[in-house]
Order: C-alpha cells, then sequence, then structure tokens
C-alpha cells in the first residue's frame, strides 16, 4: 500500500482544474491507496476536498502531509502532472535504493534525472533524514533531500516503466515574476552550496 501526497496551491480556476484533473488521474491509477491532498495556503477559494496549512512551501506542505500518512511507502505529487504505469514503480523501490522517479515528460522532452514533481521513498527514510529542509521554501528542497539520501548510500534510481506529463511552471509563473524566481533560485543554489558542496545528486545507472 502507498500513501500518495499531493501538493497543491490554487491560485486561479485554471489552477483548480488542473489539480483536480490531477488528482483524478492519481486515484484512476493507483485506486486502492491512500491519498492525501495538502493545501499550503492557497489564496483562491477552491472547492477541492484537502487538508489545510498556512503556506510554508513545498517542503512545509510534503512535510505536513507525510506526517499523516498510514503507510510505509510515499508518492509525492505535483498538482500539475498526468501519470502514467505508476505501479511500476514500487518494484524499483529496492533495499539499496532510496528515491524512486518516473521518467518526466515535460514540453517535447523526456528527462531522466532527480526532480521533486513526483517521487517515491519510504517514510521511515524519510523520518531518519528528519524530512524535507524548510528553510528552502522554493527550489532546491527536493536537491538538498536527494543529497542525504545518498549520504546514507542509498541510489536514485528512474522507473523507466512509470512515465508522467508534467505541465511545470504552471502555478509559480503566475505568483513570481521572472526575476523572482531567479533570485530564489540563485540564493537557494549558495545555501544548497554553502551546506553540501557543488556535487549535485545522480541517478543511478545500473
Amino acid at each position: 500500500m502507498v500513501s500518495v501526497i499531493i501538493s497543491i496551491y490554487i491560485v486561479d480556476e485554471e489552477a483548480e482544474v488542473l489539480a483536480k484533473r490531477t488528482i483524478a488521474d492519481l486515484k484512476k491509477c493507483l485506486s486502492g491507496n491512500e491519498f492525501i491532498v495538502v493545501d499550503d495556503g492557497s489564496p483562491y477559494p477552491h472547492k477541492i476536498p484537502c487538508i489545510s496549512k498556512e503556506n510554508g512551501g513545498n517542503a512545509s506542505a510534503w512535510n505536513f502531509g507525510i506526517k499523516l500518512a498510514k503507510y510505509d511507502i510515499i508518492l509525492l505529487s505535483d498538482s500539475d502532472i498526468k501519470p502514467h504505469n505508476l505501479r511500476h514503480m514500487t518494484k524499483c523501490l529496492k533495499e539499496d535504493v532510496g528515491v524512486v522517479f518516473p521518467v518526466r515528460h515535460e514540453g517535447h522532452n523526456d528527462y531522466r534525472h532527480p526532480d521533486g514533481s513526483f517521487l517515491m521513498f519510504r517514510k521511515s527514510l524519510w523520518e531518519k533524514l528528519e524530512g524535507f529542509d524548510e528553510s528552502y521554501g522554493m527550489y532546491f528542497e527536493d536537491t538538498d533531500f536527494f543529497k542525504k539520501v545518498m549520504a546514507e548510500g542509498l541510489k536514485l534510481v528512474i522507473c523507466e516503466q512509470s512515465r508522467i506529463t508534467h505541465f511545470a511552471k504552471e502555478t509559480v509563473n503566475k505568483v513570481f515574476t521572472d526575476k523572482e524566481q531567479k533570485d530564489i533560485f540563485k540564493k537557494n543554489k549558495d545555501k544548497f552550496e554553502a551546506k553540501h558542496g557543488k556535487e549535485y545528486p545522480y541517478i543511478w545507472e545500473s
């Protein structure tokens, strides 16, 4: 059994429609599992059934949802994805594997690298690593977690049989200007490198 946690931040009707579609698709793809929808302080009065909290960023929403999860296997999802064949991911979560990702289709390309939009890991590992670092707010909160996973001697792997389509930055572009996004990215990149150095997490090629 899997606890599926979907973080939402609804800024307008378009974002609400996209999130509803993502949740419905995930429930169809992974029926029979636990679903937790965490609203990270949305400014738009949507009608999506969820558990609400004050705005604190991605890491805050993830940590909040994981604490409520009943099962050890955790699947985190953004609210702007379309899933395909996700049940294969649990088969890739072996003893020496820390985090599993699907192949991510975005724009016109497929990507196979560590990414926080959709990932699977064990709650027991999250507890050992003391969760996601909420001080990042946005950008690098996932990279920081992946780096800590690898420091435990565990691999980051791609499940080639599972895929998602990611409609990236649909919300963030409505909330932050390009300059604001670049400034936050730069600040958190510097924070990450001060903490971990310039060696970034990578996918283990078996």
